[in-house]
């Protein structure tokens, strides 16, 4: 099986990459070097993607457990949701995973769907096993955060989802992706795939996957210390630098936009 592990950036900037991946992994083609820059500011509308703006999705609606019983309090109790994004005729289907606490209708989920339609693609769109309604409906333990159990309730809603939509989409091969927490669970995914053989996924894609949240915290906490420095009030200090810049910059005539170009 091929695996490629790419910013979701870069992705975005190149919906066709899946289709056209080989084994040998090409040049970067993509302007910014800076690992943060190009995977957490955004992309700026220059470098965008022409994606379609709307593209033929269609939610849907499961029981994972016929007999949880779930208290009207819930807002979630009408179901597990999930969404298809459906090609005419006969055509791969990917898998999207979002990340941590997102539902299958986050932008970044948006924005892959986009992408991957564009790219010749049906698309199946699933949340994190730690947003609310997944927890309530598809949750084993109903305590998300193990992520063997959480990656062993998401096989089971995707075949559980393809089953509700088999009848509506014509599949060539399967694929599956996600992004930060969901890239990660594609990992624990692909290897429940390989014991139970249901999608037998031609790739799989992990986008910006965590690996060790406890080296990530250590990394941050050293960006602060050397930027901030650890003498007494330097992190006031620097709040009110950041804060003044950003007086500034809003100061201006003309409207300013908080977005990937600004940033």
């Amino acid at each position: 099986m091929k695996r490629l592990m790419l910013p979701i950036l870069w992705l975005l900037l190149f919906p066709a990459a899946m289709l056209h991946a080989s084994a040998t992994t090409g040049a970067y083609d993509y302007p910014f070097v800076n690992a943060y820059e190009a995977t957490v500011v955004g992309t700026p509308t220059l470098y965008q993607a022409d994606l379609p703006e709307e593209v033929p999705v269609k939610g849907y609606r499961l029981t994972v457990f016929e007999d949880r019983e779930i208290p009207d309090v819930f807002w979630y109790s009408e179901g597990l949701k999930f969404s298809l994004v459906r090609q005419k005729e006969r055509a791969p289907l990917i898998f999207v995973i979002a990340g941590t606490g997102a539902s299958y209708q986050s932008p970044k989920v948006k924005g892959l769907q986009r992408a991957f339609y564009q790219a010749g693609f049906s698309v199946i769109a699933i949340s994190s096993p730690t947003y609310m309604n997944f927890i309530v409906n598809a949750s084993t333990t109903k305590v998300p955060g193990h992520i063997v159990h959480d990656s062993e309730d998401l096989y089971r809603v995707m075949e559980l989802a393809y089953q509700k939509v088999a009848d509506r989409v014509d599949v060539s091969e399967f694929y599956l992706t996600g992004y930060s927490l969901g890239g990660t669970q594609a990992a624990f995914l692909t290897r429940l795939d390989e014991e139970r053989q249901v999608f037998n996924f031609s790739k799989v894609l992990m986008i910006n996957p965590s690996v060790s949240l406890f080296n990530s915290v250590g990394l941050i906490d050293q960006m602060l210390a050397d930027t901030v420095g650890d003498e007494p009030g330097a992190f006031n200090s620097y709040l009110g630098r950041v804060i003044r810049s950003f007086a500034t910059a809003f100061d201006r005539s003309e409207p300013l936009k908080f977005n990937e170009d600004f940033l």
